[in-house]
């Protein structure tokens, strides 16, 4: 697995939820694998991570993105530790007046839709901060913004 994530809801009597991806080179590789041989190398590196339950597992999908004729790869890009963090509060930042939402721009599940949603809801109250700021200035001086 490339990038792997316990994606399991909250709660003690839920089923646990893995989620992982296999990128690049190797994932034209895992597409060429037949079925079982990828459920059963896909259980083992859970197993590796999370411990030898995962080996019995209920429920297996398995989504190959490189046969998607719209997508052609994967869904999201997952660069290394320590390339982006440099860099992220740039990309929420203002300019101007213009503010910034997107999944790339989410602090949490970044590149997935969860992402997208949290990041379109902080830059929504980012919006309406900066409008009731705008409101309360034109209150106090009677100039229109």
């Amino acid at each position: 697995m490339f990038i792997t994530f316990d994606a399991s809801p909250p709660g003690d009597d839920v089923p646990g939820v893995l989620l992982g991806f296999i990128g690049a080179r190797y994932a034209r590789e895992w597409d060429d694998l037949p079925p079982a041989e990828r459920r059963a190398r896909a259980l083992s590196s859970f197993a590796d991570l999370f411990g030898p339950r995962a080996l019995d597992a209920t429920g297996y999908i398995d989504q190959r993105w490189g046969a998607e004729p719209w997508v052609a790869g994967g869904p999201t890009a997952a660069p290394g530790p320590g390339v982006v963090a440099p860099y992220a509060s740039a990309l929420t930042e203002p300019v101007g007046r213009i503010l910034w939402a997107g999944t790339e721009t989410a602090s949490r599940w970044t590149g997935f839709l969860d992402g997208a949603v949290r990041a379109g809801e902080r830059a929504a109250l980012e919006a309406r901060r900066l409008v009731d700021a705008s409101a309360s200035d034109t209150e106090t001086t009677g100039d229109a913004a």
